[in-house]
C-alpha cells in the first residue's frame, strides 16, 4: 500500500509545479500550439497563460511552417493557382438565401437563383448543365502523427478548369472546396477575377471540401440504376452538389451531417449522369459513405477497429454483395499500397497511395487533415508541383 501511495505521488510531482523556497518551474506541453502569425509552447501546470519560445513562423515553399507546420491560408483575392486552376474567396450569405427559399430539385435551379440574385453576367447562357459520367476513389486513414486524414482522386475531364473555393459564410462554419467548370459545363480558361459575381454560382457546387470544425467529404458516382435518388415527401428539396455544400456550411460531426441529410428531400445533380455515393469523415475518426437504393437513404459506417475505409465506384450498401466493391481495381489498389506502407501514412505516402488507383483522367489528388483542417493537392496528376493550404481562421491548442 506504501508502495502504491508513493507511486502515485512521485506521478503527480512530474504533472505539476515544483516549488523550491518559493521559486516556481514552469512545465510545458511538448506540442507547438499556433495560430496564423505565430507557434510557442503552452504551460501544461497550472499558470495557464504562461508560454514559451514564441516566435513567427517560418514557411517553406509549400505554405508550411518549418518548426510546428502551421499552414498558410488561401490567399483573399482571386488567385492562379496553377495551369486551369483559381482559388476564389467568398464572404457572402446567399446560400444561406437559396436554402430560405426552399432550395431547387435540379441544378438549373441554382442557375436560375443566381441569374435573380447574384449577378446577370452574360456568361450565364454559356453555363448549361449536362449529365456526364466521372469515376473517382476516396479513403479515410489515420496518419503517422495520429490525425485522421480523408483523402480523394477526382477523376473526370481534365480539359475544364478547377476551381479552389475558399467560402466564410456569415452563418455557419468556413471551409475550402473544389469545384470543376465541367459542373455546368463551362468550356474555355475564364478567370473568375473577369466574372467575380458570377463565378459566385460555384459556391454551390462543391465535389469535395473540407470545415473548420474537422469535418471532410467527397462524391463519387456509382454505376447502377439502382442508385439514383428523387426523393418527395414535402420537404425541402436539395441537388446532390447543393447536399454537399449545406454539408460543409452546417454540420460539425459524422453524426450532424446524417441529420441533415434526413431533414431535406435529395435529388440527383444534372451533372451526373449515374447515381453517386458521398463519403464523408470528421477529426474524431468517425467515417460513413451515404448511398441510395431506390431513393431510400443507406448509410454505411466506418467500424471503429478500421485502419482503412475506402470507396470507388461500386455500391457499399448491403442490396450487393461485399465482393463487389472489394473486387473493384482500383480499390484493390488502394488496399494493396496501403498495406505495402503497412498503414502507416504521412501526407506524401497517402498521394502515393492515390496515385495507385489514378486513371489517364485524374483532374486533382487531395489529402484533407482532419485535425490541423489543411489541404495538399495537385491538379492533373502534378506530383511533383503540390500544393499546401489550410484554414486561415483556425488556432489550435495543445
Amino acid at each position: 500500500m506504501k508502495r502504491i501511495l508513493l507511486l502515485a505521488l512521485t506521478a503527480f510531482s512530474l504533472a505539476s509545479c515544483s516549488t523550491n523556497n518559493d521559486t516556481h518551474t514552469h512545465t510545458y506541453s511538448s506540442k507547438l500550439s499556433f495560430d496564423s502569425t505565430y507557434h510557442w509552447h503552452n504551460a501544461s501546470c497550472d499558470h495557464k497563460n504562461e508560454v514559451k519560445d514564441k516566435a513567427e513562423h517560418d514557411f517553406n515553399e509549400l505554405n508550411e511552417c518549418k518548426v510546428c507546420g502551421y499552414v498558410k491560408g488561401v490567399p483573399e483575392e482571386i488567385t492562379k493557382i496553377t495551369d486551369n486552376m483559381y482559388s476564389i474567396t467568398l464572404r457572402d450569405d446567399y446560400f444561406e438565401t437559396y436554402l430560405n427559399n426552399g432550395g431547387g430539385s435540379s441544378d438549373m435551379d441554382i442557375l436560375r437563383f443566381a441569374v435573380e440574385n447574384i449577378s446577370n453576367d452574360p456568361i450565364f447562357q454559356k453555363m448549361i448543365p449536362q449529365k456526364q459520367p466521372g469515376a473517382c476513389s476516396s479513403f479515410v486513414f489515420k496518419n503517422t502523427d495520429g490525425e485522421f486524414c480523408h483523402a480523394r482522386n477526382l477523376d473526370f475531364d481534365p480539359s475544364y478548369n478547377s476551381l479552389m473555393i475558399h467560402n466564410v459564410p456569415k452563418t455557419g462554419y468556413e471551409s475550402i472546396s473544389f469545384s470543376s467548370y465541367f459542373c455546368l459545363n463551362l468550356k474555355g480558361d475564364f478567370s473568375p477575377a473577369e466574372h467575380a459575381e458570377a463565378f459566385k454560382v460555384f459556391e454551390f457546387l462543391p465535389m469535395d471540401g473540407i470545415n473548420s470544425a474537422g469535418l471532410a467529404l467527397n462524391m463519387n458516382d456509382i454505376y447502377n440504376s439502382n442508385s439514383h435518388v428523387q426523393q418527395n415527401t414535402n420537404k425541402a428539396d436539395l441537388t446532390t452538389t447543393v447536399l454537399n455544400r449545406l454539408l460543409l456550411n452546417k454540420a460539425g460531426s459524422v453524426e450532424e451531417a446524417i441529420s441533415l441529410i434526413q431533414s431535406y428531400d435529395i435529388h440527383d445533380s444534372d451533372t451526373r449522369s449515374n447515381g453517386y455515393h458521398i463519403m464523408i469523415s470528421d477529426r474524431t475518426g468517425d467515417a460513413c459513405v451515404i448511398e441510395f437504393y431506390n431513393s431510400e437513404l443507406q448509410i454505411i459506417r466506418k467500424q471503429k477497429d478500421q485502419d482503412i475505409f475506402a470507396m470507388t465506384n461500386t455500391e457499399l450498401n448491403s442490396h450487393f454483395p461485399e465482393e463487389d466493391y472489394k473486387n473493384d481495381k482500383r480499390y484493390k489498389a488502394i488496399m494493396s499500397k496501403f498495406n505495402e506502407y503497412g498503414g502507416a501514412l504521412d501526407k506524401e505516402k497517402g498521394i502515393e497511395v492515390l496515385k495507385s488507383a489514378k486513371l489517364s483522367s485524374t483532374l486533382h489528388s487531395i489529402i484533407y487533415n482532419l485535425e490541423r483542417q489543411t489541404v495538399y493537392f495537385c491538379r492533373y496528376q502534378n506530383w511533383d508541383k503540390m500544393n499546401f493550404y489550410g484554414l486561415k481562421q483556425k488556432q489550435i491548442n495543445y
